[in-house]
């Protein structure tokens, strides 16, 4: 039973990150970056398979990936404990385990979120700093 969980988050996991990772590098601006990069390489007669981003895209990217992570595994381990209370069938300790993963869950969004939101402060302030 407990493979059969791994498996399960382990495929959740990239069934939902997959999509969403790659919504989030298809928007307007990393295509505009992208096609302006394509075109001065080539321009240049260089490899058009080479694209050269600033730091500041690179650890957005980074970022952007590692919340689109971090959401993954909040939903799936969200659903798991929400599936393991309903299986319950009154059994305390079961529910009382559930709602402490539920809770636990609920205090990493919270913290992730702070986290982003703080180096995402961090970063427009240095950035702004740093332009002047």
């Amino acid at each position: 039973m407990k493979k059969a969980k791994i498996i399960f988050i382990f495929l959740s996991l990239i069934l939902i990150a997959l999509p969403a990772q790659a919504s989030l590098l298809s928007g307007d601006k990393y295509h505009e970056i992208f096609t302006e990069n394509i075109n001065l390489v080539k321009e240049q007669g260089g490899d058009s398979n080479y694209v050269d981003r600033s730091v500041e895209e690179t650890v957005g990217i980074i970022i952007r990936a590692a919340m689109t992570f971090l959401g993954a595994i909040f939903i799936t381990l969200m659903i798991i404990a929400g599936i393991n209370w309903m299986r319950a069938e009154g059994n305390e300790e079961m529910i009382t385990k559930s709602k402490k993963t539920i809770t636990n869950l609920m205090i990493g969004l919270v913290l992730a979120i702070a986290a982003y939101t703080l180096s995402y402060t961090i970063s427009n302030i240095l950035i702004n700093t740093l332009r002047k």
